[in-house]
């Protein structure tokens, strides 16, 4: 079904969402990947500002705490 590869695994859970949720406005699979890569390219800089270290994220609300300050900044054009 997604053959081992990431983008594809996203876009299958992406494709489930969007037949078992209410929701209709899910964006495509390429797009949330797009923007998960760009997650990853700015998670550097995002945990130094946080005073934190990518061992830190191995801690569930560490994590969370990085992708809620990404998406702030993402919104504030910060990035």
């Amino acid at each position: 079904m997604h053959n081992n590869n990431p983008e594809e695994v996203v876009r299958v859970v992406r494709n489930w969402l969007l037949t078992v949720s209410d929701r209709q406005t899910i964006p495509g699979g390429g797009i949330i990947w797009k923007r998960y890569q760009s997650f990853l390219n700015d998670l550097p800089q995002v945990i130094h500002g946080l005073r934190l270290e990518v061992e830190d994220l191995k801690h569930f609300n560490d994590y969370i705490f990085a992708v809620a300050e990404w998406l702030n900044r993402q919104s504030n054009n910060e990035l």
